[in-house]
């Protein structure tokens, strides 16, 4: 029988993203988990995190895209991923249109990112990570 290679204390993981040698998991308790899998037949550490109040997340590019509530709204945030061990919000857009969260779905390319909603779909260039704008 296969041992777990990770485990996590009491949260469930909710979503992965893989970028290089990291895996970065999103928990129940809205952090992102980084962890090395340099090794992934051996034994898994976890070297940073970053706590938010996380909705949806992915990573294109080297770069974080995590929609996150904020004040009861929601935003994208840019989050710099250059040193695993300390992941860092660069910016984050001003506030999504009101109910455009509900069903959500979130994929990024090239320094945009693109939110489908139940009404909707929402364009944020992010190429000024200091600065995303809803296009």
């Amino acid at each position: 029988m296969s041992e777990v290679n990770y485990t996590l204390d009491g949260y469930s993981i909710i979503g992965v993203e893989i970028n290089g040698d990291y895996a970065y998991l999103e928990d129940s308790n809205n952090r992102i988990r980084v962890i090395d899998i340099s090794d992934p037949t051996g034994e898994l550490e976890e070297v940073g995190s970053l706590n938010l109040n996380l909705s949806l997340f992915c990573i294109s590019n080297g770069v974080g895209y995590a929609i996150v509530e904020m004040n009861n709204d929601y935003v994208l945030d840019v989050i710099d991923l250059s040193d695993p061990e300390n992941p860092v919000i660069s910016g984050h857009s001003e506030a999504f249109p009101e109910n455009f969260m509900f069903h959500a779905w979130l994929a990024a390319n090239d320094g945009y990112a693109y939110v489908a909603g139940e009404d909707g779909f929402l364009v944020v260039d992010a190429t000024d990570p200091a600065d995303p704008q809803i296009a």
